[in-house]
């Protein structure tokens, strides 16, 4: 289902460890869905600074 991909798609971005993949993540910070919110935030946090 959607909501699937879009979480294992910010997982997956989250673990390239790229700033290029924050904007994405962003959005997807802010997804109805509250799995994928999560998930991309983790991500967001596990990006360097």
């Amino acid at each position: 289902d959607n909501d699937r991909v879009r979480a294992d798609a910010a997982h997956f971005l989250g673990q390239t460890r790229s700033e290029r993949a924050k904007p994405l993540l962003q959005t997807l910070a802010d997804d109805p869905d509250p799995v994928v919110r999560e998930v991309a935030r983790e991500a967001l946090e596990s990006l360097p600074t």
